[in-house]
């Protein structure tokens, strides 16, 4: 069973993602977050001490629950070996079902620009899922056969960019043209 103090954490943490992911970090106050989670703003104070730690919370928690559905995405195949599609099924899938996961990891890009704190954070994101991509085309002798001269690292860098790509493009338009979420299959496919 959760503390009450758990349970009050939580809510104000699902409050602000919910406040980020409609109007953006730069665009809401403490005072939206609270009114939002309908909590005091005394206890936004209490349990994150500030905005930025606040916003913190949320990429700790964006992260956590992310890359775990991404691992267990990529592991779905019906062997051992996981399989590099999945990666692209599931940014697509993740487009389609939690579109506001995006516009808060393209919010949060800029202010890691600006923000070292972010930056690290961003940084360490986009590492751990080069390293998940880079398992996988160190499981494809397709892959590396394919493009032999090149580091499964720089290859996962390739994808990960390329898949970010889509998704910045995807989440701009306004009209959710299925020709951007298809190039994710054609990735697939160029990666198989």
């Amino acid at each position: 069973m959760m503390s009450s103090k758990t349970n009050q954490s939580e809510l104000i943490l699902d409050a602000a993602y919910k406040c980020v992911s409609e109007k953006g970090y730069a665009n809401i106050s403490l005072r939206d977050i609270a009114k939002e989670a309908n909590v005091a703003l005394s206890q936004l104070h209490y349990y994150f001490g500030s905005k930025k730690k606040l916003l913190q919370e949320i990429i700790k928690r964006m992260i956590g629950k992310y890359t775990i559905e991404l691992e267990k995405q990529i592991k779905k195949s019906q062997s051992d070996k996981k399989d590099i599609s999945n990666v692209f099924n599931f940014i697509k899938e993740a487009l389609e079902r939690n579109p506001e996961l995006f516009k808060i990891l393209f919010d949060l890009s800029s202010l890691a620009l600006r923000s070292d704190s972010f930056k690290l954070m961003l940084s360490d994101l986009f590492d751990h899922l080069s390293g998940v991509i880079k398992e996988c085309i160190d499981e494809s002798s397709s892959i590396v056969d394919e493009f032999k001269d090149f580091s499964s690292s720089t290859l996962s860098r390739l994808i990960l960019g390329s898949v970010l790509g889509v998704a910045f493009e995807y989440t701009l338009d306004a009209n959710k043209n299925e020709d951007i979420l298809d190039s994710l299959d054609a990735l697939s496919v160029i990666f198989q």
